[in-house]
């Protein structure tokens, strides 16, 4: 997976890598872990209290709208292309 993290107004890449994607009727749910560097980002304060790298872990569960139906053929395909798949991301 990839994306953008921003943090102190800085924003960076990002790139992680998938542990579990859980489809159901109305939602999928998908968690993955990312490695990155607070230094980038501007964030130097407290040494010595955490390390320059963090392990960021996200759980994202996007859901179908009530007024919609999954569309299984296109889910197989892209996940949530075109079927107005709003997503949830919080830290885990």
């Amino acid at each position: 997976m990839h994306g953008e993290l921003t943090a102190c107004g800085v924003s960076r890449p990002v790139f992680g890598s998938l542990r579990t994607v859980a489809p159901d009727d109305k939602r999928i749910t998908a968690s993955g872990t990312a490695m990155t560097d607070r230094y980038a980002f501007g964030v130097t304060k407290g040494k010595g209290m955490t390390g320059r790298h963090l392990k960021i872990t996200v759980e994202v569960v996007a859901h179908l709208p009530l007024n919609r139906s999954p569309c299984p053929s296109a889910r197989t395909k892209h996940p949530g292309a075109d079927l107005g798949w709003w997503a949830v991301v919080t830290p885990a």
